[in-house]
Formats: structure tokens, sequence, C-alpha cells
């Protein structure tokens, strides 16, 4: 009878076990949105091209522009329960060989995930940016703007004041306190790269962004703590008074 017993104890932990090692699936619902802009002849700006994709993380979108061409590619945990969720966009691009001195357009990178599980109701979310190019003149400037909304209702949970802006490339950070998150919760990241000077034709350069929220987790309460820890061993003291009478 006790050995009946402490086999059926050991089934149940190694099922319980392999459940929680389990590869976690990921649903991940990555949006990427890159778009040129230009002097409009009306005044302001004006769309020149764009390019949408939705696929599953990691996402990747390729842009062809009437200034630049390029890819984004995207990072993200989401779809996962977890104490950090990450979203890392970058784009790598490059100026048209007949195109010099694009000082007045700008590239706008627009990347929504919705599908993040939060592990508590609130946390701190940091953010970076950063970029580097090829250019033996002229430079570039990121500006990064993020926000963490409700995917059913749209409504904004949390968001900077103020765009994070990196004026040469250089990585700037910047940290949020987030509290009433949801399940699902949504990241959404836009990255705005603009240029200065006069830049040769065929220079590279690349622009990354990044978020990470690191969310405060909710304990177990220390009676439920307890009992789950103690289950296992008032199964295995009953085996034991069983077998001895």
């Amino acid at each position: 009878m006790l050995l009946r017993n402490l086999r059926w104890m050991t089934a149940c932990v190694a099922a319980l076990a392999a459940i929680g090692l389990a590869p976690a699936r990921s649903n991940a619902e990555v949006t990427i949105l890159v778009e040129e802009f230009a002097p409009a002849s009306g005044g302001g700006f004006g769309l020149v091209g764009g390019t949408t994709l939705t696929p599953l993380a990691p996402g990747v979108a390729f842009f062809d522009g009437g200034h630049f061409f390029g890819s984004v590619t995207v990072s993200s945990n989401s779809g996962a329960l977890s104490d950090v969720a990450s979203l890392v966009p970058t784009f790598n691009g490059q100026l048209r060989a007949t195109t010099a001195g694009p000082e007045s357009n700008f590239l706008k990178i627009t990347i929504t995930d919705t599908k993040f599980q939060s592990t508590g109701t609130g946390g701190t979310l940091k953010v970076q940016v950063a970029g580097t190019t090829g250019f033996a003149s002229g430079s570039e400037s990121i500006s990064e703007t993020t926000t963490i909304f409700d995917p059913a209702t749209n409504s904004t949970i949390a968001s900077f004041p103020n765009p994070l802006v990196s004026p040469d490339g250089t990585q700037q950070t910047d940290l949020l306190k987030v509290t009433g998150l949801t399940n699902p919760y949504a990241i959404q990241q836009i990255l705005t790269v603009s240029f200065s000077g006069t830049i040769p034709g065929g220079a590279t350069f690349q622009a990354g962004g990044g978020a990470s929220l690191t969310t405060n987790s909710v304990p177990a309460p220390g009676g439920l703590a307890l009992a789950l820890v103690g289950l296992p061993l008032i199964g295995l003291r009953r085996a034991l008074r069983k077998s001895a009478a």
C-alpha cells in the first residue's frame, strides 16, 4: 500500500513539473507601420509612402520610399505570462543613390503589440533609443514615444509626457512607473528619424528603440502558499500511517 501511494504522489508531482516546464506558445500580434514624410506643396508635410505588416513575432517589414529604403525588425516576448515584457524594434535603412541632403524628409516607424500578459497590476517601464550612421557628414536624430494601453478599449494606461530624443544617435534611456495594467495590455512605440546637413546618396543608417516593462508580481497569500507546501507532506504522513496499521 505504501509503495502504491508513493508512486501515485510521484506521478502527480511529475505531471505538475511537466506543465510548469512546458514551453509557452507565443500569440504575439505585432503591427509594423513604416512611413516617409516630405514637405507638401501647400505647406506642412505629406505622406510619401508606407508599409504595414502584421506578422507573428519577431516581425519584419520592408520599406521602399522616395528617399529611403530598408527594413524594420521587431523582437517581442508577448503572448506568454512574464514578469518582464519586451518590445525591441530596429530599422536598418539606406538613402537612395540619387538622393542627397534629405534634411526636410523624415521617417516614422510605429510598432504595436497587443498581446502582453501581466503578472501584476503595476511596474516600471524602461525605454531607450539609439542609432548609428555611415555618414561622412550630416547627422541623424531619433525621437521615441511609448504608450501602454488597453487593447479592448484603446484607453491609455501610461505614457511619457515628452518624447525621448537622441539628437545624434547616442543611447538615451528613461523610466516610468505604471499602474492599472490589464490582461492583455498593449505596448506601442513610435520612432521618428530625421536628418540634418548634407548626406551623400547611398549612405546607411540604423535607428533602434526598446521598451521593457517589469511588473510587480502578486504573491500568493501566505495561507495558500503554506497549504500548497503542506499538501504533499500530509499525503505522505497518511500513507505512512496506513502502512504501519
